[in-house]
């Protein structure tokens, strides 16, 4: 579906609402009644009745949420390629080789991670990325393919 049907405002909604999915804020920045919060919580609330702009959410927000899964699947394959590294590097300390295969062969029998939590949900409301503080690289990466997204 092509966004050439919505006008610059209800284009201006969805690129506020993919950075915060919340309808009255999203109005407000859209220009939707700036000077009056009620009014702008109703032409929120009208937005995301309205099918074109609720299909052109949805549809971003899956582009979105796709990228950003490629991103997990291609730091999950350096993960491993670096743990099979240390594995089998015969000068690394033999602890360091021993937890790098236990790593593998935990990851394998799908043993969640207990150290590093994260998690990627997709709702049909929104996208929330919630990622441990040591991967905050994440959310920046999110708010550029949101960007990138918006700007196709």
């Amino acid at each position: 579906m092509g966004n050439e049907k919505l006008t610059k405002k209800q284009l201006g909604f969805i690129e506020a609402y993919l950075k915060e999915p919340n309808a009255t804020r999203a109005a407000l920045a859209a220009g939707y009644s700036p000077n009056n919060y009620h009014a702008a919580s109703t032409s929120g609330y009208r937005m995301l009745k309205n099918a074109k702009i609720r299909a052109e959410i949805e549809r971003l927000q899956a582009l979105i949420l796709q990228e950003i899964k490629a991103y997990f699947i291609r730091d999950a394959q350096q993960a491993r390629e670096t743990l099979l590294k240390i594995m089998n590097d015969p000068k690394a300390p033999y602890k360091d080789r021993r937890q790098a295969a236990c790593e593998i062969l935990d990851r394998a029998m799908g043993k969640p991670i207990a150290s590093t939590k994260v998690k990627l949900e997709a709702e049909m409301e929104s996208i929330n990325l919630n990622v441990s503080t040591d991967l905050d690289e994440y959310e920046l990466l999110f708010n550029e393919l949101s960007e990138e997204v918006l700007a196709q």
